[in-house]
């Protein structure tokens, strides 16, 4: 039996913000049918036009200039069967495959509501009457920004994934910030070749950044209870804390591996 692949009848290429997102290309494929052990059935004769010698294989890059275009899906269309030949046009579909993540490809910023007892420029909140003074708290929107990233990843366990990702803040500096002023908020996948082992998922990961400089972890003070007020003198650690809710990562290594 043969399948010679004579040319290639057609092409796409997608690229979006310079990079190559996805790409198609149809190949014309004969099979050669003489063999009379050959069905010539259309399940068997296009399963052995995809399985021919020349034909494009998952997993094949687009070309080297585009190595992270891989063959993710491929079809194939029977156009004509005449003697001992059939003509099978098969199309195959590239998408990108990132191993590491990418540039951020979109984002924005929002107002999120807040309570605080400081004002723009940190000055504590006070109010006096009598000759007493107190601290107050006042609910504002404060500006916080995020941006979405895309990864893929080779995993037969795609919901592992995503629930690892979900809820870390970065441990140390990162994009700009200090620890624990970003946070994954977001995690969803979808697949893209479901014919390797293990599979590909394209991972679309969102970041937010905390509202506020004390990032996401949340602080917790002595407060006065006959003033209903927090000391001045509080000492770190013992009577003003940080209280870690959230595990900290290293966002740009590990099994993360988002970098800057």
């Amino acid at each position: 039996m043969a399948v010679k692949t004579d040319l290639i009848r057609g092409a796409s290429y997608t690229e979006e913000a310079g990079e190559g997102i996805d790409a198609t290309e149809t190949q014309v494929v004969t099979v050669d049918l003489s063999d009379p052990q050959i069905s010539r059935i259309p399940p068997e004769i296009t399963r052995l036009a995809l399985a021919g010698s020349g034909v494009r294989q998952p997993g094949d890059r687009w070309s080297t200039a585009d190595n992270n275009l891989i063959v993710t899906g491929r079809s194939a269309t029977i156009v004509g069967i005449e003697d001992n030949e059939a003509t099978v046009e098969v199309e195959v579909k590239y998408r990108i495959i990132r191993k590491y993540a990418s540039p951020p490809l979109r984002g924005g910023s929002s107002l999120a509501q807040v309570e605080r007892s400081t004002d723009w420029a940190g000055n504590d909140i006070t109010v006096t009457h009598n000759g007493d003074t107190q601290t107050g708290r006042v609910s504002a929107m404060l500006p916080t920004s995020n941006f979405v990233v895309e990864r893929t990843v080779s995993t037969n366990d795609p919901t592992s994934v995503v629930r690892s990702w979900t809820g870390k803040v970065n441990g140390d500096h990162w994009h700009g910030e200090t620890a624990s002023m970003w946070m994954i908020v977001r995690a969803d996948f979808t697949p893209v070749d479901m014919g390797s082992n293990p599979r590909k998922y394209l991972f679309e990961v969102e970041f937010e950044r905390a509202p506020t400089r004390d990032g996401w972890q949340p602080s917790v003070a002595y407060v006065d209870p006959e003033l209903k007020e927090i000391p001045e003198d509080l000492e770190e650690g013992v009577g003003i804390k940080s209280v870690y809710i959230y595990e900290a990562a290293t966002f740009g290594s590990g099994d993360l591996g988002f970098e800057e």
